[in-house]
């Protein structure tokens, strides 16, 4: 897991990746022929969060192009996603790579498979809302059941509330928005939170079309004194088996 203690512009979230993880020269625009592999954010034993590459455009049309994980995302996310909106897609979260919005790919964690699997997501709060992060992910369904997604969301929350701007903490919630089941369609990213120590804060009703269903938008958040309070809670334990 890595943090940030570098200084944090605008909304509170650095516009590069922790130096000691940058590039360098990771592009502010399109993405180039000959683009550098990008240096991970977090590595992870199975899973490595980093920058998009320009080669990842075909294992994200593979795993994109899936209308199990369409229906739970925004009307942003192509469907059909085809290989011309994966490459569209690289080129926008490489241009984000100065934005209070970090857009990541979720990539296999391998000597000789790199692949993209998935997508995440982490982007602070606006004006008064500045020290909350908001956290979104998705993984291929070829993936699933592995647990995976329960990994990515721990890394993820772990990361926002480790970071800091001069030895203070940037963020005091980390939320996220789920897309509410329908008894033709169960949804799980709901469960995976809670897992995560989430709790569902609220639920707004019949505000999200989408697939031609009316469903709830599901409100969950985690506030920094719980993740403490959970990181000595699991280093107790881990000192109980020693």
């Amino acid at each position: 897991m890595s943090s940030s203690s570098n200084s944090v512009p605008q909304r509170l979230l650095p516009m590069e990746p922790p130096s000691h993880h940058q590039q360098g020269n990771l592009p502010t625009g399109l993405p180039a022929a000959g683009l550098p592999w990008p240096e991970p954010i977090i590595v992870l034993p199975n899973l490595t969060i980093r920058p998009y590459h320009t080669t990842d455009g075909a294992s994200l049309f593979r795993h994109a192009n899936n209308p199990r994980i369409a229906r739970n995302m925004p009307n942003t996310f192509a469907h059909p996603y085809t290989p011309i909106a994966a490459s569209a897609f690289i080129a926008r979260a490489l241009a984000a790579t100065r934005s209070h919005v970090k857009i990541w790919c979720i990539s296999l964690t391998s000597a000789s498979n790199a692949e993209c699997i998935g997508g995440c997501t982490l982007e602070a709060g606006p004006d008064v809302f500045s020290r909350n992060a908001e956290i979104g992910f998705w993984i291929g369904e070829e993936f699933w059941g592995r647990g995976l997604g329960t990994v990515v969301c721990r890394a993820l929350t772990n990361y926002a509330f480790s970071l800091t701007v001069e030895g203070q903490p940037v963020f005091q919630r980390v939320g996220a928005g789920v897309y509410g089941g329908t008894v033709r369609h169960p949804v799980t990213a709901g469960k995976v939170l809670r897992k995560c120590g989430f709790r569902e804060e609220g639920r707004m009703r019949g505000m999200i079309w989408k697939c031609e269903e009316v469903r709830d938008l599901e409100i969950y958040g985690l506030m920094r004194g719980e993740w403490e309070g959970m990181k000595r809670s699991a280093q107790q334990s881990d000192s109980m088996e020693i």
